[in-house]
């Protein structure tokens, strides 16, 4: 004889516990899924952009700070050019762990990048040494436009300071923006949207 007692589980009751902890687990997965479905969104809303930014000093040495995606993965690096090669040394670099909207240098020649609506400044090991709220005082801030057209799977581009022509050339990638590497400005870095580089002169 089978005890029916208030702590013996009958076969219904037990039917309705498998049910119940079925549907917890079919919720929990779908909870899984959608979380991770939306994770790969915001992954994908905030994927770097690439830029260049550029500092010819007074002693006559270039940097070039750019923000390069490899391997799923985006760094930014820091360049010293040299003057009459305009060959880039690496001078450090570091990976890109929040989004990174802007990146100038300053009048006094220092680098700065925007992160979450806030301006951080990097010294020459690209550490965070200040931190500001409003934009820095961009150097070298000027008239410069940059236009490109298509046709025929070429770019034709044309930088403009002023309404003045500085230098037209074809393209087979669409070029993006454009950084002197001179104080003359005859020698240019262009940057392309498919991540490339390429060093174009005036001349």
């Amino acid at each position: 004889m089978h005890s029916t007692g208030p702590f013996t589980e009958t076969k219904r009751a037990k039917r309705i516990r498998f049910v119940v902890i079925g549907i917890s687990i079919i919720s929990v997965i779908f909870a899984f899924t959608v979380q991770n479905q939306l994770l790969v969104s915001i992954t994908k809303d905030k994927k770097q952009e690439q830029m260049i930014t550029s500092s010819v000093k007074p002693d006559g040495i270039t940097e070039v700070a750019m923000i390069k995606n490899r391997d799923n993965q985006s760094f930014l690096v820091l360049y010293e050019v040299e003057e009459k090669s305009f060959k880039f040394n690496t001078k450090s670099y570091v990976k890109i762990q929040t989004p990174i909207s802007s990146i100038l240098y300053d009048r006094q020649d220092r680098l700065w990048m925007k992160q979450k609506d806030k301006w951080v400044r990097l010294n020459q090991s690209l550490e965070k040494v200040e931190f500001n709220e409003s934009s820095p005082e961009e150097k070298g801030i000027d008239k410069r436009i940059l236009k490109t057209t298509k046709k025929d799977n070429v770019y034709k581009a044309k930088l403009k300071y002023d309404h003045n022509l500085v230098w037209s050339n074809t393209f087979t990638s669409n070029p993006i923006q454009t950084v002197p590497l001179d104080k003359e400005q005859e020698v240019w870095l262009v940057l392309f949207q498919n991540g490339e580089t390429k060093v174009i002169t005036t001349t």
